[in-house]
């Protein structure tokens, strides 16, 4: 496929959905759209998460944005009530389905430490009141 761009344009193109039109690579044809599994999906080419079309899903990209990081593995962003298409923030968790490895007193403490090490500053007010 990259070759017969290359042959029939002079270039590969730009990375992502684009299009060759008109003499020039043009924008994706959709700024975002319902997938099979019934996420939304937006486009944002510059994500770490984007697939090799550049898409991303929204509820994990808006967690992303408001956490300030990446997710984590083990952690997945929750619909509160079920609807699939819903990404106000109001109804996004964050959940974490980690487990340690190990069922070793010493494993466990380890893992519990790192855990709260992570965690903690989600749960808890700095004058110690929880969320």
């Amino acid at each position: 496929m990259h070759k017969r761009r290359l042959l029939k344009f002079g270039s590969v193109g730009p990375p992502g959905p684009s299009r060759w039109r008109n003499g020039k690579w043009s924008a994706p044809q959709r700024e975002s759209f319902v997938n099979d599994h019934g996420y939304r999906m937006i486009y944002v080419p510059e994500s770490p998460a984007s697939n090799s079309r550049g898409y991303v899903l929204e509820h994990r990209h808006l967690m992303t944005k408001h956490l300030g990081r990446e997710l984590f593995e083990g952690e997945n962003v929750h619909h509160i009530n079920g609807i699939r298409t819903d990404n106000r923030f109001d109804n996004l968790e964050l959940w974490v389905s980690s487990q340690p490895s190990g069922q070793r007193p010493a494993d466990l403490v380890v893992w519990a430490k790192a855990i709260l090490d992570r965690y903690q500053h989600l749960v808890e007010d700095p004058n110690g009141s929880e969320r």
